[in-house]
């Protein structure tokens, strides 16, 4: 008799045997239920527990993709309350395999459709999603023109009383489309038959500007009115905007060919919920249309006027600019982001962006991306002008930094800029006094040159700052170039930083200056450990701050004298089980 037959009583036939496993496996599942329902989270009703589901779906972005669907793997209950949340099974991506399941799953709520149309074989789609009109909420549509063409032709036939949002594309392959039947957003989608409409995102799509109101987002790139066969005037523009008081966000970005001609006096347009302002236009047009609008004194101002090549050309546009900055509830814009772009040759600049934002995180290395969206965007004016040389990137700077509060910009963010000069660097430190922190950013050796000439400008006894108190270096391998991480650019910024820290160590000395009380060091690609020099010269930097200030690396501080203890320490430790543990040359 085994161990087990002496525990339990256990069946002589398999009859018996089967039933008894039957009702294990019943208890079992009964126990792991019970369990379950402990969980303090598995006791949340059905409605708050659903309402976590679908939040994390709307979080991590998984909507079109049905990633969000792995929840479903959780547990029976929470499959079901995934089965019957509707909304978030509304957001097709146009993919045809598990659409009928998908749209079914989905019920009565609203679509939100994404959809792509370059190939031959989509030549179904305009029919299907023409069937499915009356249910969409959100429609974007991108591809060949003559089934973005095919596609709006069938879906403006129904009813539209659901959709909130169009987003078209017109213009990849647009000769294929006769004049005959010209792309364009018809008419029909303003009749009334999508008297929900709020938000419009076009781009190579004419569209008939004055049947449109009541917008809240409009995003206009190569989009030219069909409503009129004349030359676009900014009167057309600014009835399209009065036609729509309560717009939030407005891009314009018109084709060189149908770019605002006449330029005439015109009323002003109040615009008192507006958030996003971003124009792309002559530098005349540009003047005129800000002249023209009123909007809050927190609105993000992405301005780029074409023409903008020196300080002369730009000093109209500057008085309706300087109103705005200068409002009395104007936030406090307190770091200065210089974005500079340069030709393919290296030789001269390409676009010159003057910055002045709220934010303090830097541009690089991540970019704008956590502002990326207007909706995310904090309140700043961005200003882009084309200068071809150095003189005349410094009138432009210093007019936009004369119309600007500059006496209380605290940030010099320069992670965006490449190929500045001393002297350039030193015309805009000049109008910074309240300066107190400078971002930096390495990545390339004409990035090193641009870096070691601000810190030579920041050195210089007439423009020195002397509150300057904190200093942010962000080094970056090259995703653009092969190079190994002993590139000679790294060395070079090493030298510069060195040579800056010993200048404020004497002025600190000397008592002729504050101190350096805080430099900030992100290297998460280890660049100043590829080289013995790099690593020298950071243990030399060390000392120069050391009494002066403090160093951070990689958000912890670097002390060489505490990390050479703990190493003594722990070499003796590996001593006494006969490991060698060579000195270190750096910490």
């Amino acid at each position: 008799m085994t161990s087990a037959e002496t525990t339990f009583i256990v069946p002589s036939t398999i009859p018996e045997i089967d039933a008894r496993l039957t009702a294990l496996y019943a208890e079992i599942s009964a126990l792991k239920a019970k369990r379950n329902s402990l969980v303090p989270v598995l006791r949340l009703p059905h409605e708050i527990l659903a309402h976590i589901i679908e939040l994390y779906a709307l979080a991590t972005d998984e909507l079109f993709d049905l990633k969000w669907t792995k929840v479903m793997l959780v547990c029976r209950r929470w499959y079901q309350l995934a089965i019957s949340a509707q909304r978030l099974w509304s957001f097709v991506n146009g993919q045809l395999r598990g659409l009928e399941v998908q749209l079914e799953r989905a019920g009565a709520a609203p679509l939100t459709f994404k959809i792509d149309l370059f190939s031959a074989w989509e030549w179904m789609y305009p029919q299907f999603l023409a069937a499915l009109a009356p249910r969409l909420r959100s429609l974007e549509a991108d591809g060949a023109a003559r089934f973005i063409l095919e596609l709006l032709h069938g879906v403006s036939q129904n009813d539209l009383g659901q959709l909130v949002s169009l987003k078209l594309s017109g213009g990849y392959r647009v000769n294929e489309i006769t004049s005959v039947r010209p792309m364009k957003l018809d008419d029909k989608f303003f009749d009334g038959r999508a008297p929900n409409l709020q938000k419009l995102d076009l781009r190579d799509m004419p569209f008939p500007w004055a049947l449109v109101n009541n917008m809240y987002t409009l995003h206009l790139n190569h989009c030219s009115n069909s409503s009129s066969q004349l030359p676009s005037s900014l009167g057309d523009l600014l009835r399209l905007l009065r036609n729509s008081p309560n717009l939030r966000y407005f891009t314009f970005n018109p084709a060189l060919a149908h770019r605002i001609t006449h330029i005439a006096d015109t009323e002003p347009v109040d615009l008192p919920l507006l958030r996003y302002l971003h124009v792309i236009e002559g530098v005349v047009a540009c003047t005129r249309l800000l002249e023209c609008l009123r909007f809050p004194s927190d609105t993000v101002v992405d301005i780029f006027p074409l023409g903008s090549s020196n300080g002369s050309n730009i000093r109209p546009l500057l008085v309706p600019l300087r109103r705005h900055l200068r409002l009395p509830d104007a936030p406090d814009l307190r770091t200065l982001r210089v974005i500079i772009i340069k030709t393919s040759d290296g030789q001269s600049f390409a676009s010159a962006t003057i910055h002045l934002t709220t934010a303090t995180a830097p541009y690089l290395p991540t970019g704008t991306n956590a502002e990326f969206y207007p909706e995310d965007k904090p309140p700043s004016l961005n200003f882009g002008s084309h200068p071809a040389t150095q003189p005349e990137f410094r009138q432009i700077a210093t007019k936009v930094l004369h119309a600007a509060v500059a006496e209380r910009i605290t940030c010099l963010d320069a992670t965006g800029a490449s190929g500045v000069n001393e002297a350039s660097w030193a015309a805009v430190i000049s109008l910074l006094p309240a300066l107190t922190w400078v971002q930096l950013c390495g990545r390339v050796s004409t990035i090193s040159d641009c870096i070691a000439a601000l810190f030579v400008a920041l050195s210089r006894p007439s423009t020195w700052p002397r509150r300057v108190s904190r200093l942010t270096l962000t080094l970056l391998k090259s995703w653009m170039q092969y190079e190994d991480n002993n590139a000679p650019w790294v060395g070079e910024i090493v030298d510069a930083l060195e040579g800056y820290v010993s200048f404020r160590r004497f002025q600190f000395d000397a008592g002729t200056g504050a101190a350096l009380e805080l430099l900030e060091l992100e290297d998460k690609d280890f660049l100043l450990h590829s080289a013995l020099a790099h690593r020298e010269a950071m243990v030399r930097i060390f000392w120069k701050m050391h009494g002066m200030g403090t160093i951070m690396r990689g958000g912890e501080v670097w002390d060489v004298i505490e990390n050479r203890k703990r190493h003594e320490k722990f070499k003796a430790r590996m001593a006494k089980v006969r490991i060698e543990i060579s000195d270190r040359e750096d910490a």
